[in-house]
């Protein structure tokens, strides 16, 4: 037991930088005192600690900053603090002889809590009045009786000779709960975690440091704190990041971690249409934009302690009033989103969001080759009516505008079904052009290298495409082009692409100035406000004007086949962007097994399973040589096994009605034991966030008015992107453009074998069929949330960094 408190000491020790400062010959002297007591010591062991805590009072120190490493600490040495089972240590001497219970540990958090409580309620006392080096050796403030003095101690455990002078009553507190960092399976890092030591997903652990989080306080023009706002009135907010502080409007996990050596630049943007922000004394440049407040600011979170504080003036609305903000790391010119946090003063302040996009040690990352690398990258976030642009790489031009976005689901509903409709009309009508795929040739084509785009680094453009398809397939594309279906989809693509970026608006000057091969990331997700749209097909989008005649539409002009498009709809379950290596992580492969002679979904169902059985990472779903293939997809997609499972795919027939009925079919019918239905798939989540491939008709598809409930489904369980198809799919451009999608990601088609992105991926993909067979099949798919998303270890991921691209 004295042990226990001894190692925690010194634990507590070496991960506060606070207390090794201010109070680090305290800590040894306490933990000698403890050590010299017997085993048998009792129950005052307990006080000890109290006192230990109150010392830390006295000393200003805010306690809040304990408790993540006091229960880190009783993780480390095996207590599942949520387990109804007992740990096999004993903490406390009053249960000597016993197991650990729940009980215990919640006693023990409670008692904890309530010592916070009171730090929490007292100010630090003056720096002339704290103690020094030499008096914490004093009686006065240390255990233990002195010259000629006896301990007075019950139980026959340490006396005090005058104790802590002015000691608060701890105990008998009520504390609220304490927002704790959770940690979940080692393969599954918490938004705000990621290792810092390189790891594989099955030994990576979160590191260790200080608590911080993101601070966000009101107070009045006085100075003083407030946490209600009256309509009207003005206030100044403060953002910081640092110790957790009283009062702090993010009342949520908004925890600061892995930070990289020399801190991290970071730039906020802080939104809203609702609280007005002033000028005058912020610091912050402030504008409006339309009917949004806009304000931003730059702020270095430090690797370490505190940081600055950067002061917005503000004067409250009516209502639930609520603030956006939107943090950027920086790196020189260049600006990746790097967290979310969403704020309402509506009175009872609490966090209604917060979200890691992307975990500090893995933003700004850099290409595997040239040939993967954008030409230029710029970030598109729609917040609130507004456009925010970035850029995110820097090679030729830097550009950051922020101008009013329109489109709202009212606007777009029609030129979407409108553009879905079209490419579904061309699937009926060309279905043989874009099935005129054969297995053989594709391999022996990705093994010549001669597909790969040309280098967008330093600013090249991947234009002109290679050109290497033979003449049938040239001919079939040349009746295609010709044809009014595909006149019809650029038609469509077009409208679409005027009603979001409309002619005269800076942004769609800047679509049409980025070279081919750039990149462009959609953010628009559920906090945007009024009007979001959960799935827009802006691969679908065509950047020139159609006429019923004159020159055929150019493929290149669909911004799926001109640029790299990576979007972000959904909540960002995981901020790593490391799912695991090729030797620790599987896929799990879900494939239709009907068997009617005749039924082309079996035969390329039967070809994929032969593919990819021979690779060491694939599992294959259903075993038909097993009862029940139905419940054996159920219990899989309800916990994938072997984990981590890096990969869930699935190849059948799928219908969606308008997003909310989807219904998977595996089997030869469309009864029940051959049909997966939305509630035959686990809400429970999936802790390895994998990348989930549902390679079905119509799986992205949904009014915009509403969610895809199967994007909504996974998402919801924690997948960290989501591949699926914007209409119908031709059987076999379905199955082999998995095939090639996957001869990518998992680094088959590269010789170095070096990790892509899933996102890279499918861009790669893309451009395949069209160089090698001019076919524009890679337009019925899109991946959704993480493009920059690698089937890698974190020491892989890691290494990017370093490497030139």
């Amino acid at each position: 037991m004295l042990e226990i408190y001894t190692e925690f000491f010194g634990y507590l020790d070496k991960h506060n930088g606070s207390i090794r400062e201010r109070l680090g010959a305290d800590v040894k002297q306490f933990a000698v005192l403890l050590r010299r007591q017997p085993k048998s010591f009792g129950p005052d062991l307990g006080r000890e600690f109290e006192t230990y805590l109150t010392r830390l009072i006295r000393y200003g120190l805010k306690t809040a900053t304990i408790e993540p490493y006091f229960l880190n600490f009783f993780k480390r040495k095996g207590v599942a603090l949520k387990s109804p089972r007992g740990a096999k240590i004993v903490l406390d001497p009053r249960t000597s002889g016993k197991r650990l219970s729940a009980k215990d540990i919640a006693e023990i958090r409670k008692a904890l809590a309530s010592a916070v409580a009171v730090a929490s309620k007292l100010q630090s006392p003056p720096e002339d009045e704290l103690p020094g080096s030499d008096d914490l050796m004093d009686d006065r403030y240390i255990a233990g009786g002195g010259e000629g003095g006896a301990p007075s101690g019950g139980g026959g455990g340490v006396g005090h000779r005058g104790g802590v002078r002015k000691r608060p009553r701890i105990l008998v507190e009520v504390a609220p709960p304490l927002r704790v960092p959770t940690r979940s399976l080692p393969t599954r890092f918490s938004p705000t975690e990621v290792p810092l030591a390189p790891s594989g997903p099955a030994t990576a652990t979160p590191s260790e440091k200080p608590s911080r989080e993101i601070n966000v306080t009101g107070h009045k023009l006085d100075g003083a704190q407030v946490s209600r706002f009256i309509a009207g009135q003005e206030y100044r907010l403060r953002f910081s990041v640092g110790t957790p502080v009283a009062q702090n409007l993010a009342e949520g996990n908004t925890a600061v971690q892995d930070i990289p050596q020399g801190g991290l630049p970071t730039h906020w943007v802080v939104t809203s249409t609702d609280v007005e922000f002033v000028n005058a004394p912020s610091a912050a440049k402030v504008q409006k934009t339309g009917n949004c407040w806009v304000a931003e600011f730059d702020l270095l979170i430090p690797e370490e302690g505190e940081s600055d504080t950067q002061t917005l003036a503000i004067k409250a609305g009516a209502g639930a009033a609520k603030l956006l903000v939107t943090i950027y790391a920086v790196a020189g010119k260049t600006r990746e989103v790097y967290r979310e946090v969403s704020v309402r003063l509506d009175g009872a302040p609490w966090l209604s969001r917060d979200e890691t996009v992307k975990a500090p040690m893995h933003v700004h990352l850099k290409t595997t080759h040239e040939w993967t690398t954008p030409a230029e990258q710029i970030q598109v976030s729609i917040v609130s009516g507004l456009a925010i642009v970035s850029t995110q790489k820097f090679f030729l031009e830097k550009h950051d505008l922020i101008e009013p976005f329109s489109a709202t689901d009212n606007l777009i509903s029609t030129p979407i079904g409108n553009v879905r409709d079209s490419l579904e009309q061309l699937r009926e009508a060309h279905s043989d052009y874009l099935d005129d795929l054969d297995a053989a040739d594709l391999a022996r084509r990705l093994a010549t290298g001669n597909w790969r785009p040309d280098s967008g680094y330093q600013g090249g453009s991947w234009a002109p495409l290679p050109d290497e398809a033979d003449p049938p397939h040239k001919a079939a594309f040349q009746q295609v082009q010709a044809s009014d279906e595909w006149r019809a989809l650029a038609s469509d693509g077009y409208e679409l692409y005027n009603s979001c970026f409309p002619k005269g608006s800076k942004l769609r000057a800047l679509l049409e100035q980025l070279v081919p091969g750039s990149r462009v990331d959609f953010h628009w997700t559920g906090q945007s406000g009024p009007g979001f749209v959960s799935h827009v097909p802006w691969a679908l989008m065509y950047m020139e004007e159609v006429g019923v005649s004159g020159p055929v539409p150019d493929p290149e002009k669909f911004l799926g086949l001109r640029f790299r498009i990576g979007t972000r709809s959904w909540d960002v379950n995981n901020g790593s962007v490391a799912v695991g290596g090729l030797d620790s992580t599987y896929s799990m492969d879900l494939l239709y097994w009907g068997n009617q002679a005749g039924d082309d979904v079996a035969i390329e169902s039967q070809w994929q399973a032969d593919e990819y059985k021979l690779w060491k990472w694939s599992k294959l779903l259903p075993d038909l040589a097993l009862p029940d293939p139905k419940q054996q997809l159920i219990r899989a997609l309800d916990q994938p096994a072997p984990a981590p499972v890096g990969v869930l795919y699935f190849y059948c027939h799928c219908s969606v009605g308008n997003g909310a009925q989807p219904v998977l079919r595996f089997g030869n019918t469309a009864k029940a034991p051959d049909t997966l239905s939305r509630t035959d798939i686990s809400q429970r989540n999936l802790p390895d966030g994998p990348l989930v491939f549902a390679n079905a008709c119509t799986t992205s598809q949904a009014d915009p008015h509403m969610t895809s409930e199967l994007e909504q489904r996974f998402f919801g369980r924690g997948v960290r992107a989501f591949i699926g198809t914007e209409t119908k799919v031709p059987t076999r451009l379905a199955s082999k453009f998995a095939w090639l999608y996957f001869q990518f990601l998992y680094r088959r088609a590269d010789p170095e074998s070096k990790p892509m992105a899933a996102g890279e991926a499918l861009t790669q993909a893309r451009i395949f069929l069209w160089t090698q067979y001019k076919n524009v099949g890679g337009l019925f798919y899109s991946l959704t949330n993480q493009y920059d998303l690698y089937l890698a270890s974190n020491e892989e991921v890691l290494a990017l960094a370093q490497t030139k691209g």
